[in-house]
């Protein structure tokens, strides 16, 4: 069973360096289906709490008067990086923006709020180890008309009307979820796979749960395939265009994978003409599971600078 390793103060230690807590509802819900290791880096290197803050500059990590913390921080790395090989965590929810957890975003060393490319500290270490890293930024975002959040237990109902819609057991098939306990176990099956990841989309301003987007790695494709699914009676609203594409906008800052596939059923026409809105090229071709998909592509911008 896969876990992931997360910042402490998402899950609502009193760990960050004011003495507070950045607690996240997905986070929390991790803990409590005992799917998550909390660690604080800089507590882990000896740091006290509440600390100075400190940020990233030219490598080194600097308090604001000018201190070097940066032992403290590659010791607080490589503990968490031993938890993660301890406990077999191969993913990571990070603390955005962090000196030690910040993926992708950091403070430029300055103090004035300003934000450069980068990772902090820990994360790096992480990745450079092949853990998956994000931050709480992609467990919930929004775009103009939607709220996207990453799918817990509690979403079980909507997830059992979903996969039992026509259009779902005719495209994508049948996950013989009829009950809420199936809907439940289905779900908890998802948190703790490594390679599957989903998200609610929520209609505002009421956030009704209209569907789903998907972020998977198959075994049988090279690269990460993207996957949505909607209720019937939101379709054809330009929700499913809105959510997957904030999805690759907000999922590339992440996870770079030079392309992103996806597939569909050769009969899925309106499928097939959102592929190709989104940008998405027919590629080939294939068989799997008794059905003839057709497999799409889209070229990804690398948003990633590197940080020594």
């Amino acid at each position: 069973m896969g876990k992931f390793i997360v910042s402490a103060c998402l899950a609502g230690v009193n760990c960050n360096y004011k003495g507070a807590n950045s607690e996240d509802a997905f986070v929390v819900e991790l803990v409590k289906q005992g799917l998550a290791i909390l660690a604080c880096p800089e507590q882990l290197g000896g740091l006290t709490t509440p600390r100075p803050p400190a940020e990233i500059k030219n490598g080194n990590v600097f308090t604001m008067e000018g201190v070097d913390v940066s032992g403290a921080f590659l010791r607080g790395a490589n503990e968490t990086l031993r938890l993660c090989q301890k406990y077999n965590c191969r993913r990571a929810i990070l603390k955005s923006k962090s000196p030690s957890c910040g993926c992708g975003k950091i403070y430029n060393g300055n103090f004035d709020g300003t934000l450069t490319d980068g990772d902090g500290i820990s994360a790096a270490l992480l990745k450079k180890h092949g853990i998956q890293v994000s931050s709480e930024e992609l467990n919930r975002f929004e775009c103009r008309r939607l709220v996207i959040e990453r799918m817990q237990v509690s979403d079980f109902a909507f997830i059992k009307e979903l996969l039992n819609t026509e259009g779902f057991l005719k495209f994508i098939g049948d996950r013989n979820v009829r009950s809420d306990d199936d809907a439940k176990a289905y779900i908890l099956k998802i948190l703790e796979n490594d390679t599957i990841q989903y998200w609610v989309v929520r209609v505002k301003p009421d956030l009704f749960s209209a569907g789903i987007v998907s972020f998977i790695k198959r075994d049988y494709l090279p690269h990460h395939d993207l996957g949505f699914a909607f209720l019937p009676e939101y379709v054809k609203r330009g929700f499913a265009h809105e959510a997957t594409d904030a999805l690759l906008q907000k999922i590339n800052t992440f996870y770079y994978d030079k392309v992103i596939l996806a597939t569909t059923d050769e009969t899925n026409f309106r499928s097939i003409r959102l592929l190709e809105k989104l940008g998405f090229a027919y590629q080939r071709q294939i068989e799997y599971g008794g059905k003839n998909l057709l497999v799409y592509e889209k070229a990804m911008p690398d948003l990633r600078e590197t940080v020594e």
